[in-house]
């Protein structure tokens, strides 16, 4: 039986070598504030769908915060551009 707080199987990674927030952690490294949150959130949604039982609902939100990222992103290009 996996431990669910500190070590669920749904975000284990390659047999169990690697978590999730491992490579969200690095992955989120050189980025700053809620783009980091966001893509974090699209990778979590996005990594356990297949075990946490292949739920649509999973991919939703994984959608949903890369649409908000994408919303981000132009924002900050419209800000630079004025």
């Amino acid at each position: 039986m996996s431990d669910m707080v500190n070590s669920p199987a749904h975000y284990k990674l390659f047999g169990g070598d690697l978590e999730v927030m491992d490579l969200i952690l690095d992955r989120c490294a050189p980025m700053h504030g809620s783009l980091a949150y966001l893509y974090g959130n699209a990778i979590k949604y996005l990594m356990r769908w297949p075990y946490k039982g292949a739920r649509v609902q999973d991919l939703r939100k994984c959608i949903k915060h890369i649409e908000l990222m994408i919303e981000e992103i132009e924002n900050a290009q419209i800000d630079k551009n004025e």
